[in-house]
């Protein structure tokens, strides 16, 4: 397939061909995607989502509060974490316990 492209900053404009299953060039312009979107000749690409960051495992000292976060984060359901005593959470977590 052909698109059409930018060239210089100035608007000149270049034709590109751009085989099945490549990425059309950024600076294809609006009105052309929409088309070709339209008449099936391209497809939307969906954004691969970001990886969830992983949560650093607290200091032993740390608030209960933060070792809630991180036992949800690994899994345990908040209302499980939460009726849990700080010790009893650093110890679940403790030794790569839980992980």
């Amino acid at each position: 397939m052909t698109v059409q492209t930018a060239v210089t900053p100035g608007g000149s404009r270049a034709y590109v061909d751009v085989r099945p299953g490549e990425l059309l060039p950024q600076d294809v312009p609006t009105v052309e995607v929409e088309a070709l979107l339209r008449q099936g000749r391209i497809a939307a690409v969906q954004p691969k989502p970001e990886p969830e960051p992983v949560a650093q495992r607290p200091a032993k000292s740390a608030a209960k509060g933060e070792w809630v976060a991180y036992a949800v984060s690994q899994g345990l359901e908040q209302g499980e974490a939460e009726a849990l005593k700080r010790d009893e959470l650093v110890a679940l977590f403790e030794d790569g316990g839980g992980e």
